[in-house]
């Protein structure tokens, strides 16, 4: 199963954003529902730092993007984070309306 975890602070600002795992309904580079979730995945990040100029931290690498948000968004850049997090969520409900639960979202409040 794909998880994808969206961990907010407490004004409800995206923290950290964690995309992992693999749908097992094919074989790699095959697998439709994966190339889906991840171009979703990756299109989110390049969003973020293309398009909010919002510098990220962590790893993406084969199987797993995890990404930490510097403290202290705020104004225009919070509402488009908002914006583009909302998107991108949509998109991975979107997935699972055609193919099933194959992908597990997780939004968690952290301080």
């Amino acid at each position: 199963m794909i998880t994808v975890e969206f961990n907010y602070g407490s004004k409800r600002v995206l923290k950290s954003f964690v995309f992992s795992g693999h749908d097992d309904s094919a074989a790699g580079g095959e697998n439709i529902i994966c190339a889906a979730a991840s171009a979703l995945a990756l299109n989110f990040s390049r969003s973020v730092i293309k398009l909010l100029k919002i510098k990220l931290s962590g790893v993406i690498k084969k199987g797993l993007i995890n990404l930490s948000l510097p403290d202290g968004i705020g104004g225009e850049s919070a509402g488009g984070l908002h914006l583009l997090t909302e998107s991108v969520k949509l998109g991975f409900m979107s997935i699972n309306e055609k193919y099933g639960e194959v992908i597990k979202i997780i939004e968690t409040i952290k301080d």
